[in-house]
């Protein structure tokens, strides 16, 4: 089985700020599909933001996963939105072996 899509990025809280869950969507599609491709915020690949590092550095040191493009500035994809820190599109293979990523550098076009 293959997954792919747009998850959502956050639960929005009253009054508080907001609690990330993209990565609760990606560690099902990477339990429950052989492959699977996503988009969602880039800022856990560099530590920023609410992700838990614990989480982050799992995905960073994954042999299955990589990341197949970035969009620094949101908007070039989704119009007229500003998630700080742009979007990635990743893929996870559970068969097959990447070179772990272990520290992102993002490159800016």
């Amino acid at each position: 089985m293959q997954w792919g899509g747009d998850p959502p990025y956050q639960e929005d809280t009253k009054d508080t700020s907001d609690r990330p869950i993209y990565n609760d969507f990606m560690d099902i599609s990477h339990y429950e599909a052989e492959k699977s491709e996503l988009i969602h915020p880039t800022r856990f690949l560099f530590f920023a933001g609410k992700t838990a590092g614990d989480w982050s550095e799992k995905l960073l040191k994954s042999e299955h996963f990589r990341v197949d493009k970035t969009f620094h500035l949101s908007g070039n994809v989704f119009p007229n939105t500003d998630i700080k820190g742009g979007i990635a599109i990743t893929h996870y293979d559970k068969k097959t072996e990447f070179k772990s990523i272990d520290t992102f550098a993002q490159f800016r076009t």
